[in-house]
Protein backbone atom coordinates (compact mmCIF):
# COMPACT_ATOMS: atom_id res chain seq x y z
CA UNK A 1 0.00 0.00 0.00
CA UNK A 2 1.29 3.55 -0.52
CA UNK A 3 3.42 4.88 -3.78
CA UNK A 4 7.31 4.58 -3.62
CA UNK A 5 9.70 6.66 -5.58
CA UNK A 6 13.16 5.20 -6.98
CA UNK A 7 14.97 7.46 -8.04
CA UNK A 8 17.62 8.09 -10.51
CA UNK A 9 19.98 10.59 -8.01
CA UNK A 10 18.58 9.92 -4.67
CA UNK A 11 15.69 12.07 -2.89
CA UNK A 12 15.11 12.46 1.02
CA UNK A 13 12.14 14.52 2.15
CA UNK A 14 13.08 17.40 4.50
CA UNK A 15 11.24 17.77 7.51
CA UNK A 16 10.58 21.64 8.85
CA UNK A 17 7.74 21.33 11.19
CA UNK A 18 5.90 18.17 11.80
CA UNK A 19 2.51 19.91 11.99
CA UNK A 20 3.03 21.66 9.33
CA UNK A 21 4.15 18.09 7.17
CA UNK A 22 1.04 17.00 8.40
CA UNK A 23 -1.71 19.26 7.78
CA UNK A 24 -0.28 19.49 3.85
CA UNK A 25 -0.14 16.10 3.44
CA UNK A 26 -3.23 15.38 4.72
CA UNK A 27 -4.50 18.31 2.13
CA UNK A 28 -2.60 17.74 -0.67
CA UNK A 29 -1.27 14.24 -0.50
CA UNK A 30 -3.99 12.37 0.84
CA UNK A 31 -3.02 8.60 0.73
CA UNK A 32 -0.07 8.57 -1.56
CA UNK A 33 2.26 7.60 1.19
CA UNK A 34 2.77 4.56 3.44
CA UNK A 35 0.86 3.07 6.57
CA UNK A 36 3.03 1.62 9.22
CA UNK A 37 1.65 -1.36 11.11
CA UNK A 38 1.35 -1.06 14.95
CA UNK A 39 4.61 -2.46 15.78
CA UNK A 40 6.68 -1.91 12.06
CA UNK A 41 8.62 -5.32 11.70
CA UNK A 42 12.49 -5.14 11.93
CA UNK A 43 16.11 -6.49 12.44
CA UNK A 44 17.62 -3.41 14.13
CA UNK A 45 17.81 -3.99 17.98
CA UNK A 46 19.98 -1.87 20.29
CA UNK A 47 21.20 1.15 17.94
CA UNK A 48 24.57 1.62 17.84
CA UNK A 49 24.44 4.98 16.78
CA UNK A 50 28.13 5.42 16.48
CA UNK A 51 28.33 3.20 13.84
CA UNK A 52 25.07 5.02 12.27
CA UNK A 53 26.07 8.22 12.34
CA UNK A 54 27.96 9.74 9.22
CA UNK A 55 26.30 10.51 5.72
CA UNK A 56 23.40 8.54 4.02
CA UNK A 57 21.73 8.82 0.58
CA UNK A 58 18.37 8.41 0.25
CA UNK A 59 17.49 5.76 -2.46
CA UNK A 60 13.38 5.17 -2.36
CA UNK A 61 10.92 7.79 -0.55
CA UNK A 62 7.13 6.90 0.07
CA UNK A 63 6.82 10.36 -0.96
CA UNK A 64 4.28 11.03 2.36
CA UNK A 65 5.13 14.42 2.43
CA UNK A 66 4.19 17.27 0.16
CA UNK A 67 6.74 19.55 0.47
CA UNK A 68 9.34 17.35 0.04
CA UNK A 69 8.59 16.80 -4.03
CA UNK A 70 11.36 18.38 -6.17
CA UNK A 71 14.28 17.69 -4.21
CA UNK A 72 16.74 15.59 -5.54
CA UNK A 73 20.32 14.48 -4.67
CA UNK A 74 19.67 14.74 -0.61
CA UNK A 75 21.58 13.34 1.87
CA UNK A 76 21.26 12.79 5.55
CA UNK A 77 23.98 13.49 7.93
CA UNK A 78 24.22 12.24 11.57
CA UNK A 79 26.41 13.55 14.45
CA UNK A 80 26.86 14.36 17.76
CA UNK A 81 26.10 17.30 19.51
CA UNK A 82 28.36 18.56 22.59
CA UNK A 83 25.06 18.36 24.84
CA UNK A 84 24.68 14.78 23.78
CA UNK A 85 21.83 15.48 21.44
CA UNK A 86 22.28 14.10 17.82
CA UNK A 87 22.88 16.88 15.00
CA UNK A 88 20.22 16.29 11.76
CA UNK A 89 21.55 17.92 8.92
CA UNK A 90 19.66 16.81 5.40
CA UNK A 91 20.67 18.90 2.09
CA UNK A 92 19.05 18.88 -1.56
CA UNK A 93 19.01 20.27 -4.56
CA UNK A 94 16.19 22.01 -5.80
CA UNK A 95 14.69 20.69 -9.32
CA UNK A 96 17.87 18.98 -10.30
CA UNK A 97 21.02 17.54 -9.44
CA UNK A 98 22.37 21.35 -10.35
CA UNK A 99 19.66 22.94 -8.49
CA UNK A 100 20.18 25.32 -5.71
CA UNK A 101 21.12 23.81 -2.69
CA UNK A 102 18.30 23.17 0.04
CA UNK A 103 19.15 22.08 3.87
CA UNK A 104 17.14 21.56 6.96
CA UNK A 105 18.96 21.28 10.59
CA UNK A 106 17.27 19.14 13.53
CA UNK A 107 17.94 17.56 16.74
CA UNK A 108 17.35 14.22 17.08
CA UNK A 109 17.44 11.84 20.99
CA UNK A 110 17.33 8.65 21.38
CA UNK A 111 13.68 7.55 22.01
CA UNK A 112 14.02 3.52 22.18
CA UNK A 113 17.81 2.18 21.66
CA UNK A 114 16.30 -0.96 21.75
CA UNK A 115 14.14 -0.79 19.46
CA UNK A 116 16.38 2.23 16.88
CA UNK A 117 14.20 4.84 17.60
CA UNK A 118 14.81 8.44 17.68
CA UNK A 119 12.55 11.64 18.06
CA UNK A 120 13.67 14.33 15.13
CA UNK A 121 12.71 17.79 15.39
CA UNK A 122 13.35 20.69 12.55
CA UNK A 123 11.47 23.36 14.61
CA UNK A 124 11.02 24.58 17.73
CA UNK A 125 7.97 25.25 16.51
CA UNK A 126 7.25 21.54 16.35
CA UNK A 127 4.47 20.68 18.56
CA UNK A 128 6.17 16.86 19.42
CA UNK A 129 9.19 15.26 17.58
CA UNK A 130 8.97 13.29 14.89
CA UNK A 131 9.53 9.38 15.47
CA UNK A 132 12.37 7.90 12.96
CA UNK A 133 12.50 4.25 13.48
CA UNK A 134 15.58 2.54 11.56
CA UNK A 135 13.97 -1.18 11.06
CA UNK A 136 16.87 -2.81 9.33
CA UNK A 137 20.76 -1.44 8.72
CA UNK A 138 24.20 -3.46 8.43
CA UNK A 139 25.49 0.24 9.39
CA UNK A 140 27.69 -0.29 6.54
CA UNK A 141 25.84 -0.10 3.01
CA UNK A 142 22.26 0.29 3.62
CA UNK A 143 19.40 1.62 6.21
CA UNK A 144 15.58 1.01 6.27
CA UNK A 145 13.85 3.88 7.94
CA UNK A 146 10.10 4.58 9.25
CA UNK A 147 8.20 7.55 10.19
CA UNK A 148 5.09 6.51 12.00
CA UNK A 149 2.65 8.70 13.12
CA UNK A 150 -0.17 7.58 14.54
CA UNK A 151 -1.91 10.64 13.93
CA UNK A 152 -1.91 10.34 10.58
CA UNK A 153 -1.40 6.57 9.95
CA UNK A 154 -4.97 6.24 9.34
CA UNK A 155 -4.61 8.43 6.12
CA UNK A 156 -1.76 6.18 5.33
CA UNK A 157 0.69 8.93 5.71
CA UNK A 158 3.77 7.78 7.21
CA UNK A 159 7.41 7.59 5.70
CA UNK A 160 9.42 5.03 4.90
CA UNK A 161 13.02 5.92 3.36
CA UNK A 162 15.85 3.23 1.84
CA UNK A 163 18.76 4.85 2.91
CA UNK A 164 22.57 4.13 1.49
CA UNK A 165 26.15 4.97 1.93
CA UNK A 166 26.90 5.54 -1.61
CA UNK A 167 24.84 8.16 -3.72
CA UNK A 168 23.86 5.14 -6.00
CA UNK A 169 22.81 1.63 -4.07
CA UNK A 170 23.50 -1.65 -5.94
CA UNK A 171 20.68 -2.39 -8.34
CA UNK A 172 20.46 -5.68 -6.55
CA UNK A 173 20.77 -4.57 -2.99
CA UNK A 174 17.93 -2.19 -3.48
CA UNK A 175 15.82 -4.46 -5.48
CA UNK A 176 16.22 -7.32 -2.63
CA UNK A 177 15.38 -4.54 -0.10
CA UNK A 178 12.20 -3.30 -1.95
Amino acid sequence: KGSFVILSCPVKVMVYSAWLSLLTAALFHGGNGAKCPDDPPGSCSNLDFDRYKGRWYQQVDSKAFFFGSGLQCVTANYSMNSDGTIKVFNTGNKGSPAGSLSTAEGTATVGDASKCELKVSFSRFQPFPSPYRVLETDYTTYAIVASCLSVVNFLDLSALWVLSRTPRMDANQLKSLL
